[in-house]
C-alpha cells in the first residue's frame, strides 16, 4: 500500500508538473495574442487616424476645388457679359456709323436739289463784296468753344466733320455770317433744325442743332442776322451749333474764313 501511495504521489506531481507547464505556455500565448490584438488595435487607429486626415484633405481640396470651379464661372460669365458688351457696342457703332453716313448722303442730296431750285434766281446783294471775297473775314455764326472741327474723326468710325460744332447755351443767337438768302429751314436728321444760306458764287452755309429758327424760306438776309437760337436737335447732350461752308457740293474747312 505504501508503494502504491507513493506512485501516486510521483503521478500526481508529474501532472501538476505537466498542468503548470501547459497553463504557462497557454498564458505566454493567450499574452502573445493580446499583444498582437493589441498591436492589431493601434495599427488600426493609426490607420483610421490617418483616414480622418486624408477624408479631411479631400474635404478641403473639394472644397478649393469649388472655389476654383466657382471663380471660373464667375469668370465664364464676367467674360460672356463683356463679349456681349462689346457685341452691342459694334452694332451700336455700325448702326451709328450708317446713320451718319444716310445723313451725309442726305445732305448732299438736299444741296443738290437746291442749287438745281436756285440755279435760275439770281442773287441780287446790293453793294456787299462777294462771298468768295470774304475768306478770313466772316464773323463766327456764336461765339464758343470748337467742341469738333473739320476733318475730325466722328464717334471713332472713319468718317469726319465736315464743319464746325461750336458749344454754346441753349438759345445764345445764331447769325449768318454773311449775306445771303434763306434756302432751307427744317428738320435733317443728326442735323436737327437746319437752315441753309445761299450766298454768290455757288457758296452755301450751313446752322444746324438749332432750338429754334427765325427765318423762312426765301428770305433775304444780312451778315450778323439772327437766324434761330443753338440748341441740341438732333439728339445731341451739348448744345450748341454744328456750322459748315460749302461750295456747290464740297465742304470746306471754316476755320480758314472765320475771323480769329
Amino acid at each position: 500500500g505504501a508503494q502504491t501511495r507513493m506512485l501516486m504521489q510521483q503521478d500526481d506531481a508529474q501532472r501538476v508538473s505537466r498542468l503548470m507547464t501547459y497553463f504557462e505556455r497557454l498564458n505566454q500565448a493567450r499574452g502573445a495574442q493580446i499583444a498582437a490584438i493589441d498591436a492589431q488595435t493601434r495599427a488600426l487607429r493609426d490607420l483610421e487616424a490617418r483616414h480622418l486626415d486624408e477624408q479631411q484633405h479631400l474635404e478641403q481640396l473639394s472644397a478649393e476645388q469649388q472655389q476654383v470651379l466657382g471663380e471660373l464661372e464667375a469668370t465664364r460669365q464676367n467674360r460672356g457679359k463683356v463679349i456681349a458688351e462689346l457685341e452691342a457696342r459694334i452694332r451700336d457703332r455700325g448702326t451709328a456709323l450708317k446713320q451718319l453716313q444716310r445723313d451725309e448722303r442726305d445732305l448732299q442730296a438736299l444741296l443738290e436739289s437746291l442749287s438745281n431750285l436756285l440755279a435760275d434766281i439770281p442773287l441780287n446783294l446790293g453793294n456787299d463784296k462777294p462771298f468768295a471775297q470774304q475768306r478770313g473775314r466772316l464773323q463766327p455764326p456764336l461765339k464758343g468753344r470748337v467742341l469738333a472741327g473739320f476733318g475730325q474723326k466722328k464717334g471713332g468710325t472713319h468718317l469726319t466733320w465736315k464743319g464746325q460744332w461750336i458749344g454754346a447755351p441753349t438759345g445764345t443767337a445764331i447769325r449768318a455770317v454773311a449775306p445771303g438768302r434763306v434756302a432751307f429751314v427744317g428738320w435733317l436728321n443728326r442735323y436737327g433744325l437746319l437752315v441753309i444760306l445761299e450766298h454768290e458764287g455757288n457758296y452755301y452755309t450751313l446752322y444746324g442743332h438749332q432750338d429754334a429758327a427765325d427765318v423762312r424760306l426765301g428770305e433775304w438776309v444780312q451778315g450778323g442776322a439772327a437766324l434761330g437760337r443753338a440748341g441740341t436737335s438732333g439728339g445731341h447732350q451739348q448744345s450748341g451749333v454744328y456750322f459748315e461752308i460749302r461750295r456747290g457740293r464740297n465742304a470746306v474747312d471754316p476755320a480758314g474764313w472765320l475771323q480769329r
